[in-house]
């Protein structure tokens, strides 16, 4: 073998090589898609376990909720000898509830102060006796102390979390089988320490969640009003039956109404009790300038009646104060007649009733909150991310109703600025100045906003209050018209701030007490925890989403995908070291960079489809599959809906619903073959698409709109085809932005030894065979031969010439009619019209056999015939 040889198969050896790499880069990208799905699918499957466990928490809490009103609405007007026995039910369900062993209430001793007795025990396992009278401060004196002090008790392990000076307690505990337990002091409003509720745990040790502790603090403190209001009623009714024997050592004001003079004689404490004059004389009016507006028709309703009707007056009312307070007065009383029968007179007693209707409002006022907590949390429970916004503003709404306020602010960390609070959702029924849009916290209130970002709730009861680093603050709020504020950070299960929730007084300045703060601070956790869930289903839907958008794009280039990959085992890059073919390779390479349409055009089987998957190989669209179409290979019929897509029913037959090849090859390039052979109809919807992106699949008017590279190709004429109207001119000016035309092998013969060697090498590989020379009569015959069926027809000959050679030495058989270039005055035509009439005749006129040999395709055969005029003899 020659030198010339050798550095030839160099060559060819070097120019094998890039195949192989584009392969592996299309099956690398191939699984990168697919490690992609996997990915989106743990990610799925992770958002989903979240969303499940945040359910089970929502629908836990709820229950609980639910079983806190149920608990309050049966103290609420309950008589004291059923107190008892509600508290130990109420003890059980709450252990019930929670999973707890035991529960202990103890009560102080009036007659001994700061001693704890034990009083309801809820003990459903059993274990060592109690004594009848257990003292704290003799079993349990470390504990005492801490309750005494207003702590909350919480030992998650008996063994390992009790300090030195609680040790005598241990081998108590021990003896009870306690392993964990709970202390809450139980204490009303700002009163005295009535005593103390623990909750233990004897089966195992166990962590005491701050959520969980918060609810059995919640349970002490519905405890620490009934006890409450139990003594209450107790000394109540001790303080009647005194009334009855000495009411003015009992508290009570006595008072006398004369009928006739409508002059009201009262005692020395029912002047303290109204804050009359000592030498003020009282009147009706003067009495009734005293009570409440919204009480005066029914006490008056209740006098007339008692005068009328004789029954005992009993009714309870507010009056002011001179300050501006309000006290409650209980008045009882009855009439007395003159001698003739006719009453002249009322006669009563009246008693300052404002802590029990104070207590008995507040427990009230817990029960409507805690039933609106609970509502409140069902709602947002399954509900879908679009309500939550509208459901929120309702629930600012119903708060704010229910405790008195006359504003709610929601803030949000913004999208659009990171870093920065943006109000989203505001209730303000009062009005006052609009609000900016967007309105930012760092903007209107910085000091507050870091406050916040440090975890802190913001406690505002008087704009006096705030310190002079917050004099932006300061200077919104007093525009706004806001008197007092107070502000929670968002940060659903302890986690970084997301956002704010504030509830403000324009009327009045305010205190916020810590039961109220308490409240406040379970809505703002709600609507956190509601927010977060809107977030994660967000992203849940988009992740589905984009699983299926991502999904269905596969499925559909999947087909194509496996072509090309088969395509690639197949074919060989562009060989060709002519300086037609080297002038052709560096256009491609200038155009594929840009997105701008090319049309090929050249004879059949020059390469062409090969020329347009390596001008796609070289964009920046090569991650993705070109999309190929022969237009010449599909019925008219079909053509569209194969180019466009159709809709199910589109027509008779269409049973689903199809994506078309431009919808598939969104984002990529569509390659166009034999676009000469697109029907008139056709093109001027493609026109569009070239023009503007824009489509509708066939039995739709929705448009879609897709981002495609066009690359045509063509062996047809196509001035010729449009000056003879087969062609539009608009189409054809769109598509020939940059033509390329690649020459027939017949004008590159030096070509010929290169892609010889090239076909030599693939088909050996296939077929198991070593070929190791080509003498060089047959490569100067190949040379020599016209090729009308261009490089596709002297791959098809080397092949057949791969299957007949028995040795390392090729044999090539040509054709023996109007192979060899001897006449040179023939046209092209002529030329092409000898070779297909032979190759007809020696396939006995088969032209599937025929496309076969020549290389064509079997519909680009029959147009050459009809072009041609090739008619079989007898015929």
């Amino acid at each position: 073998m020659d030198n010339n040889n050798q550095n030839i198969i160099k060559d060819l050896q070097s120019n094998l090589e890039i195949p192989k790499t584009h392969l592996a880069q299309e099956i690398a990208r191939r699984k990168k898609g697919e490690d992609r799905i996997e990915a989106l699918t743990e990610e799925l499957n992770a958002s989903k376990s979240q969303l499940a466990s945040f359910k089970n928490n929502m629908e836990e809490r709820i229950r609980f909720d639910v079983l806190l009103s149920e608990i309050s609405a049966h103290f609420i007007n309950l008589p004291p000898d059923q107190i008892d026995e509600e508290i130990e039910d109420a003890q059980r369900r709450i252990c019930e509830c929670l999973g707890l062993s035991m529960s202990v209430l103890w009560q102080w001793v009036p007659e001994n102060p700061g001693e704890f007795v034990l009083t309801h025990l809820y003990r459903p396992m059993g274990g060592p006796a109690v004594p009848e009278r257990m003292a704290a401060s003799q079993q349990f004196p470390w504990s005492l102390q801490q309750i005494v002090a207003g702590k909350t008790i919480v030992i998650s392990s008996i063994e390992k979390n009790l300090p030195p000076e609680a040790a005598s307690q241990v081998e108590l505990w021990r003896y009870y089988g306690v392993k964990a337990m709970v202390g809450i002091p139980l204490v009303a409003g700002s009163g005295p320490c009535l005593g103390a509720i623990s909750f233990q745990d004897t089966q195992a040790e166990r962590n005491w969640s701050e959520t969980l502790v918060k609810r059995l603090q919640l349970v002490a403190q519905i405890l620490a009003n009934t006890l409450s209001q139990k003594r209450s009623e107790e000394i109540l009714r001790e303080s009647e039956m005194r009334l009855s024997l000495a009411t003015e050592a009992a508290g009570a004001g006595l008072w006398i109404m004369n009928l006739d003079t409508e002059k009201v004689w009262v005692s020395e404490k029912l002047r303290e009790l109204f804050h009359f004059a000592a030498d003020e004389d009282v009147t009706f009016q003067r009495f009734f300038e005293k009570i409440h507006p919204d009480d005066g028709d029914q006490v008056r309703q209740a006098i007339e009646e008692t005068i009328h009707s004789g029954k005992n007056l009993h009714v309870d009312y507010r009056i002011f104060l001179p300050d501006g307070a309000i006290r409650w007065i209980c008045s009882r009383g009855n009439r007395f007649h003159k001698t003739k029968g006719k009453p002249d007179r009322l006669m009563g007693v009246s008693v300052d009733n404002t802590a029990r209707m104070t207590l008995e409002n507040e427990l009230l006022e817990n029960l409507q909150f805690e039933s609106l907590l609970a509502e409140t949390s069902a709602d947002f429970v399954n509900l879908p991310p679009t309500e939550v916004d509208s459901r929120i503003e309702d629930a600012q709404r119903r708060v704010c109703e229910c405790l008195g306020l006359d504003a709610s602010v929601l803030w949000q960390y913004s999208a659009e600025a990171p870093g920065t609070i943006r109000m989203t959702h505001v209730y303000r029924p009062l009005g006052g100045p609009p609000a900016p849009e967007p309105m930012y916290a760092n903007d209107y209130f910085p000091w507050c906003q870091a406050q916040l970002e440090a975890g802190r709730i913001v406690i505002v009861p008087s704009l006096n209050d705030l310190p002079d680093e917050a004099s932006r603050d300061k200077e919104v709020w007093d525009q706004f018209g806001i008197k007092t504020s107070l502000t929670f950070p968002l940060s659903p299960g302890g986690g970084v701030l997301s956002g704010a929730l504030s509830f403000n007084t324009m009327r009045f300045e305010r205190t916020w007490p810590d039961p109220v703060v308490k409240r406040l601070r379970l809505v703002a956790e709600i609507f956190a925890n509601a927010l977060l869930r809107k977030q994660m289903e967000t992203r849940l839907m988009e992740h589905v989403r984009n699983i299926e958008a991502l999904k269905q794009r596969l499925e559909n280039e999947n087909l194509y995908l496996q072509r090309e990959i088969k395509f690639l085992g197949e074919q060989r890059d562009i060989v060709g070291r002519s300086l037609s073919m080297k002038r052709i390779l560096a256009e491609a390479e200038q155009v594929a960079a840009t997105d701008s349409t090319v049309l090929i055009l050249g004879e059949t089987g020059t390469g062409k489809e090969m020329l347009a998957r390596a001008i796609h190989r070289m964009s920046g669209r090569k991650d993705r599959p070109m999309i190929t179409i022969n237009c010449a290979s599909l019925p008219p019929t079909l053509i569209e809906s194969e180019l466009f897509g159709r809709e199910k029913g589109a027509y008779t037959g269409a049973l689903t619903k199809m994506a078309g090849r431009f919808e598939i090859a969104d984002g990529s390039t569509l390659f166009l073959d034999e676009i000469g052979e697109l029907p008139l109809e056709i093109q001027s919807k493609l026109l569009r698409v070239l023009e503007e992106g824009v489509f509708e699949r066939l039995g739709s008017t929705k448009p879609l709109h897709v981002n495609v590279r066009i690359i045509a190709a063509t062996n047809r004429d196509l001035d010729a085809e449009v000056a003879q109207g087969r062609f539009r001119k608009d189409l054809f000016y769109r598509l020939n932005v940059f033509p390329i035309t690649i020459p027939p092998l017949r004008e590159r013969s030096e070509d010929i030894p290169l892609l010889v060697w090239a076909f030599v090498k693939e088909f050996q590989q296939r077929m198991g065979k070593e070929i190791e020379t080509v003498s060089k009569k047959t490569m100067a015959s190949l040379q020599s031969y016209s090729w009308p069926g261009n490089v596709r027809e002297l791959r098809n000959v080397i092949e057949h010439a791969m299957i007949l050679s028995t040795n390392a030495a090729l044999v090539v058989h040509f054709p023996t009619s109007g192979s060899k270039k001897k006449d040179d005055t023939h046209n092209l035509g002529d030329m092409e019209r000898q070779h297909i009439t032979a190759v007809l005749e020696r396939t006995g006129w088969r032209v599937g056999a025929a496309s076969g040999i020549l290389g064509l395709k079997r519909s680009t055969l029959y147009s050459r015939i009809k072009k041609l005029g090739i008619v079989r003899p007898g015929f």
